[in-house]
């Protein structure tokens, strides 16, 4: 029997049986589910009490503290080399899908994310060519202001982010934070130089006037100005007590969907932020003047085409998750023909939200079960 076209078209390449008039469909053995990792630190390489690791959300985030709560978690090379041992783990560990960055704090006394570097720390290792230093750490301050993760990352801020600590921040795809933490740059107070990657991921969140605002007065923001003016905070939370909810709230957001495609959407992301936007403001000068169809080397066209030949577009395309979010959805308006009789309102069930359909289909649909992406070497990617 024939299948409904706006049914079939959706289904094209996907096997089905109709057995008593409704469509079900199997699911292929390759769409389970890998064993999630349990809730414990096993596996996480070897590291210094400098740094604090717990598996959220049935092993697929990873939250990573620094640790040095009464000196305001300020950085040391300690610190340094233990963050690069986990995050590294982390980056080649198919299982964690998302990784919070955080610092942990002690009641009643001053809060803080991550204070900068730990100047006694730094001016004891002062005959040390600076140069060097900074070449020696290619993944930037704490091993995160110029890291290339493929991995989403989450700032969790409960006080004080200041120097690197915000260096850090920057270069982490979302930021929730308490209302009562501090933002800021005082680099130039102490006649030090934002040299990690904090200027020019600052320059690209809120442009040169307010960055130039931030750096070269070096004062502090609060949270809800660093949100609403500067642009570099996406959620603010009244207290500490919140700040945990809100970051479990978000990662189980980001792990209900396909970690591939997640990956594959971030690469796109950054790859876009790395042309900068010169090449896309000539674009739209270009698209003005009408010549941009005589442009081949257009910003836009260079990141779509740069994804698609990714190692990334092709593990997403050539894997599980694509076929499997395609079918968990078919699975519901698969009984479309069954339930309505007029193209009308098929139309109307088709454009109508599900959580605003008051019926058993809904609440049988099935949530995809996605599959942990192809393990890569650290540095493999091409972000």
């Amino acid at each position: 029997q024939s299948m409904p076209p706006r049914v079939g078209s959706l289904l094209d390449q996907l096997s089905y049986d109709r057995p008593d008039g409704v469509y079900k469909l199997s699911m292929p053995p390759s769409c389970a589910r890998t064993p999630m990792k349990p809730n414990s630190t096993s596996g996480i390489p070897s590291h210094g009490p400098t740094v604090r690791c717990t598996f959220l959300e049935e092993g697929r985030v990873l939250m990573v503290a620094m640790n040095r709560p009464k000196y305001l978690n300020s950085m040391t090379d300690e610190m340094q080399n233990d963050l690069e041992r986990v995050l590294d783990y982390a980056e080649e560990e198919p299982s964690i899908w998302v990784i919070v960055i955080t610092g942990t704090i002690i009641p009643k006394t001053t809060k803080s994310f991550c204070g900068g570097q730990d100047l006694k720390d730094w001016f004891g290792q002062k005959d040390e060519d600076q140069r060097e230093r900074l070449l020696k750490t290619p993944k930037g301050f704490g091993s995160i202001s110029r890291r290339h993760s493929r991995k989403p990352m989450i700032a969790a801020v409960d006080g004080l982010c200041l120097g690197g600590g915000l260096e850090l921040l920057l270069n982490c795809d979302l930021v929730i934070a308490t209302e009562p933490s501090t933002f800021g740059f005082p680099e130039v107070s102490k006649g030090v130089f934002v040299a990690q990657g904090g200027i020019p991921r600052l320059v690209h969140h809120c442009g040169r006037t307010l960055a130039s605002e931030l750096l070269f007065l070096g004062r502090s923001i609060n949270a809800l100005t660093a949100r609403d003016k500067f642009r570099i905070v996406n959620e603010v939370v009244p207290t500490t007590e919140d700040l945990m909810p809100a970051v479990h709230k978000m990662s189980k957001q980001i792990i209900s969907n396909s970690p591939a495609a997640v990956q594959l959407t971030k690469l796109a992301l950054v790859d876009t932020l790395r042309r900068g936007h010169r090449s896309f403001l000539r674009e739209a000068e270009l698209n003005k003047l009408g010549k941009l169809e005589n442009e081949t080397g257009s910003g836009i066209e260079q990141s779509t085409v740069s994804t698609i030949l990714s190692d990334e577009f092709e593990d997403w395309f050539s894997g599980p998750d694509m076929q499997e979010g395609l079918k968990s959805f078919v699975e519901v308006i698969a009984f479309l023909p069954s339930m309505f009789d007029t193209d009308q309102n098929a139309s109307f069930w088709l454009l109508t939200p599900l959580n605003n359909l008051n019926c058993t289909l809904v609440n049988q649909k099935r949530k995809p079960k996605w599959t942990d992406p192809v393990k890569k070497k650290l540095g493999s990617s091409k972000l």
